[in-house]
């Protein structure tokens, strides 16, 4: 690694804490707009996750 980080990033914890209001819409936009074109899949929890390996690979 080019460079080891000694304390967190008070910058990016704060786009963190503001993703789901400030990015997460266009996520969500531009999974729409290419939902008919390529498969998407939305997990939410770990079990949803696990239930799809489990069904794909068994």
């Amino acid at each position: 690694m080019p460079w080891i980080e000694t304390e967190f990033d008070e910058e990016f914890r704060q786009w963190i804490i503001d993703f789901p209001k400030n990015e997460l819409p266009f996520v969500y936009e531009l999974l729409d707009r290419y939902k008919n074109e390529k498969s998407v899949y939305i997990f939410h929890s770990r079990d949803d996750i696990d239930g799809y390996l489990v069904k794909m690979f068994g």
